[in-house]
């Protein structure tokens, strides 16, 4: 994830995003710079809904939560 947030695979993608999958108070105390804050499956659905598939080529999603292992693997 480090390399494609400094942009190794830049050339292999056309944009990432990173979806925080962690509670308001949580990405608060701090998150991924560029990150965005879904963190219910209608947040994540309405925002594919408005920015993915409005663009085109390749659109990398992460999901992450505070171990992702829990929240971010379930949405």
């Amino acid at each position: 994830m480090s390399a494609v947030l400094r942009g190794c695979y830049d050339d292999q993608m056309d944009d990432v995003t990173v979806i925080d999958c962690r509670y308001p108070y949580e990405f608060a105390g701090g998150h991924i710079r560029g990150a965005v804050n879904l963190y219910t499956h209608e947040m994540v659905r309405d925002f594919l809904m408005r920015h993915v598939t409005s663009t085109s080529g390749r659109h990398v999603l992460i999901f992450h939560c505070e171990f992702s292992s829990e929240r971010g693997p379930k949405m």
